[in-house]
């Protein structure tokens, strides 16, 4: 009998059922049963969107091995300098909180939220870092961690590989399952679903209702995996004609045996500092130009796959490229990366406003009040140019004051911290 009252503890407060995931939401988004469960793309009834569904080769939306691919495919130098010139030009600017309306309750939940989201380890900035993972495996997902005064105490980013979408009737993700799932006591795996609440769920690229987006590296993968082929090739070549053939002429009275010896002998000039060769012998080395050919045809192959896959990530190559094209197609290049970062940008702020500044205004002020808005000032640089022009004739007219909090945030610079002392106030 306790084992019995044990075990329906257990599954009573580990392994969240269908029905307690949503009692937050007041049972209004069902879920369909496991049996009826079908993919988001062809969903009739809801449930559980099949991350395994979106990886199948045939229908060209992930490559084989799916997030796993993508986590090595990061490791590839160019990639990782396009994801992160990418992300850093996100970050370039500092996200801004500000009232839903100009109601007494919205600029208290802006406040609110403001000062929680700057008081999370890592700040906002930290908040719209995590969010970026999104940019390499298509979604990204951030549990909520609250304090007990009800207050946002942290977020922590979570690998996405271990968590799977819970979809409702209607399609929206309602829940988020722990695929890393234990037992129900019986030797059947259970279910451990938590209310999408508790998490941020962001996704890149969001088309037909996938809540897993598409990554950046799905149209980077052909030219990965070529260059990688090719490099591969190159290697064999390398190792098979790298090192220049030794050629040796002898005289001519020479027998078979000695020639034989002496081809043993160049055969191992590789692993020797020198040799000794009798008087008449001549030894050279031929690296001709059929060998010298094909590792410029290798060099310019892999140069091929890494514009590609810059253009694939940022939408242009000429940043990552140098001492080529023209001043033009460079402005231009640099107009097509500003047009998708701050694109990128609104996303983002619009994700984080809903799921993040949204609960903290319930939470604080209480449902019904305005959300706090996040987004970011996306200025090009023409227009921060001209804005920085502009405050500078106004300080030096004396229309507005250097310290006026306004112009931090008109220019995207972020708020001075005080720093905080080294050692505590002595007593004395």
């Amino acid at each position: 009998m306790v084992g019995t009252l044990l075990q329906g503890i257990r599954n009573t407060f580990q392994v969240r059922t269908r029905e307690n995931a949503f009692s937050q939401n007041g049972g209004t988004s069902p879920v369909a049963a496991p049996a009826e469960r079908v993919p988001l793309r062809v969903r009739t009834s809801g449930g559980r969107v099949s991350a395994s569904h979106y990886e199948q080769i045939s229908d060209g939306t992930y490559p084989p091995g799916g997030l796993d691919t993508f986590r090595r495919m990061e490791r590839d130098g160019q990639i990782r300098a396009c994801l992160t010139t990418k992300r850093l030009s996100v970050l370039s600017e500092t996200a801004q909180i500000r009232p839903g309306d100009d109601s007494p309750d919205a600029k208290r939940a802006a406040d609110s939220a403001r000062t929680q989201l700057n008081a999370i380890p890592g700040g906002v900035a930290g908040l719209v870092t995590g969010a970026l993972d999104a940019l390499s495996m298509g979604y990204a997902v951030g549990e909520l961690v609250f304090a007990q005064d009800g207050t946002l105490a942290a977020v922590k980013w979570h690998d996405p590989r271990r968590f799977a979408a819970v979809a409702g009737e209607s399609g929206d993700v309602v829940a988020v399952e722990l695929l890393e799932g234990g037992h129900s006591g019986n030797g059947v795996s259970a279910e451990i679903l938590f209310p999408a609440s508790r998490f941020v769920w962001y996704t890149y690229q969001k088309r037909y209702g996938n809540p897993y987006g598409e990554s950046d590296l799905v149209a980077a993968y052909r030219s990965f995996a070529e260059k990688d082929s090719v490099r591969r090739m190159w290697l064999q070549g390398l190792d098979r004609f790298g090192v220049p053939t030794p050629v040796a002429t002898v005289p001519t009275n020479w027998t078979q045996k000695q020639i034989d010896e002496l081809s043993a002998r160049l055969g191992t000039l590789q692993s020797e500092t020198s040799i000794v060769v009798p008087h008449g012998v001549t030894i050279g080395y031929d690296l001709d130009a059929g060998r010298v050919e094909p590792a410029r045809a290798y060099l310019t192959k892999i140069e091929y796959e890494d514009t590609q896959i810059a253009r694939a990530i940022l939408g242009q190559d000429m940043t990552t490229q140098g001492a080529t094209g023209s001043l033009a197609s460079a402005r231009v290049h640099a107009d097509v990366l500003c047009d998708w970062v701050q694109s990128l940008r609104s996303d983002i702020a619009q994700c984080l406003s809903a799921q993040v500044a949204a609960r903290i205004a319930q939470y604080t002020v209480g449902y019904g009040v305005a959300t706090p808005v996040i987004s970011f000032p996306n200025l090009s640089p023409a227009e921060l140019a001209a804005r920085r022009e502009l405050v500078e004739g106004m300080i030096t007219g004396q229309v507005v004051a250097p310290t006026e909090m306004w112009i931090r945030d008109w220019l995207g610079i972020p708020e001075s911290v005080s720093p905080s002392p080294r050692f505590p106030p002595s007593s004395e």
